[in-house]
Parts: C-alpha cells; structure tokens; sequence
C-alpha cells in the first residue's frame, strides 16, 4: 500500500508540475521538499508514540506515511 500511495503521488505531483510556468514549478518543487522532510519525521514521531515492540513500530510508520502521502495527494489535486 505504501508503494501504492508514493505512485499516486508521484503521479499526481508530476500531472501539477506539467500545468505550471517555471517560477511555479520552482515553488512547488520547493515545498515538497519541505513537506517530504516534515512527513518523514511526523511518521516518525507517530510511529514513537505508538510502538510496542519493533515489529509494531515498523507498521506504525508504514500506516502514518500512507495517511502523509494520501492527504498530500488530495491536497496536490487541489493545488
């Protein structure tokens, strides 16, 4: 799934890009690397703050970067 999500993503991100001038493109490529390292340490803290044992911390963060992924993927489609 989380494979899955990254695609869509991908894709949609990819989709927007194509629709901007150079200066938007910039931007937008701007913020996604601020939100990617802002998504990498929220599954993070998600995944600390939930974790019984290492097997369960591992499903914590696959399940809080799916959740990551697909609200920035709506929130690119309405960009």
């Amino acid at each position: 799934m989380l494979e899955q999500a990254h695609a869509e993503l991908n894709r949609v991100y990819e989709e927007k890009m194509a629709m901007l001038n150079r200066s938007q493109q910039q931007k937008l490529r701007e913020e996604e690397n601020r939100w990617i390292k802002w998504r990498d340490a929220e599954a993070e803290r998600i995944a600390q703050m939930n974790y019984t044992s290492e097997s369960a911390y591992q499903v914590e963060y696959n399940e809080a970067m799916i959740r990551l992924i697909n609200q920035r993927t709506e929130y690119l489609r309405l960009y």
